[in-house]
């Protein structure tokens, strides 16, 4: 097996000086659009913020994700997104 080292040196910090000031965004699958849009304005109180054919938008905090319309099965073995919210006191 070969081993390959990773330059620790400029070029290394200036990359990571690049990618903390990126945004990220998931994009998930979905079998039905209008399904999924009220399911997340039903169970989350999401509402896209953006609509065209084939995906929705979503903003949720300082994240986002858009839903693409697929007519693939998925496993559901596997996290596709995590949300971590704030407890709301009752």
């Amino acid at each position: 097996m070969r081993q390959v080292a990773f330059d620790t040196g400029l070029k290394a910090e200036k990359e990571k000086r690049q990618c903390s000031n990126t945004v990220t965004s998931a994009r998930l699958p979905a079998q039905n659009l209008e399904r999924a849009k009220v399911f997340y304005a039903d169970k989350l109180g999401l509402s896209p913020t953006g609509e065209r054919p084939g995906g929705l938008r979503y903003q949720s905090g300082t994240g986002s994700f858009s839903l693409f319309e697929s007519s693939g099965s998925p496993s559901g073995d596997h996290t596709q997104l995590a949300v971590a919210a704030v407890p709301v006191p009752i």
